[in-house]
């Protein structure tokens, strides 16, 4: 196919390099958020109007994901 092609002409595929936030990106932009996860005891809707309080904006899929790598 067209793909296997470009692969072995060196065609560099996926994402580019740098595109994806790390977990260490992602404390610096969401501490409050990080913090009342590692402490427990919150809903995740709680979480959210704790940070919207705080100027910290944070959407229910990004703090799911966040919960995951915590």
């Amino acid at each position: 196919s067209g793909r296997e092609q470009a692969k072995r002409n060196g065609v560099r595929m996926g994402r580019k390099v740098g595109s994806t936030e790390t977990l260490a990106d992602k404390q610096n932009k969401y501490p409050h958020a990080i913090k009342l996860l590692r402490k427990g005891g919150y809903k995740l809707t709680e979480i959210i109007a704790i940070c919207e309080s705080k100027g910290e904006k944070i959407s229910l899929a990004t703090l799911k994901r966040l919960n995951a790598l915590v």
